[in-house]
């Protein structure tokens, strides 16, 4: 089963001596994190933002990106005939794009960037141009 949710005392403490104060750096147990792993992880970040963001999301994505958005009321509802999500911008990643979605026409308020492939494929420049893109995006919203 999985341990504690903060993480064990004897843990947390030996992170602590290992990698901060044998090495003279003095760091508080409630700074350290620890994490039961990736899935909880991304669907506890999403907490921190409104209800009321607009999603988008890559097509196909992994579930915990939709699921998470689906259980926070994020998404409108399901739309039986498309197989979708009304109130969730879906950005295709297809072969005909060589599975790197466009920027969405809609202006998205949360990007979750999940490529088929591996992301160490997918290079640095493009995830750069993700960001260049959404914040001239965001600039020119305001």
């Amino acid at each position: 089963g999985y341990g504690p949710e903060q993480g064990y005392p004897f843990l947390i403490e030996a992170i602590r001596k290992h990698n901060y104060t044998d090495r003279g750096i003095n760091i508080a147990d409630d700074e350290i994190f620890i994490s039961d792993g990736s899935k909880s992880d991304c669907g506890n970040i999403q907490e921190i933002f409104s209800d009321n963001n607009t999603v988008a999301i890559t097509d196909p994505v992994y579930p915990v990106y939709l699921d998470t958005n689906v259980m926070a009321g994020r998404t409108g509802l399901y739309n039986a005939q498309s197989g979708m999500f009304d109130g969730i911008i879906y950005m295709p990643c297809t072969a005909e794009n060589n599975f790197t979605p466009a920027f969405p026409e809609e202006r998205p308020d949360i990007i979750y960037l999940c490529f088929p492939i591996s992301w160490a494929v997918t290079s640095i420049v493009e995830f750069i141009l993700w960001i260049i893109v959404y914040r001239r995006t965001m600039a020119q919203a305001y």
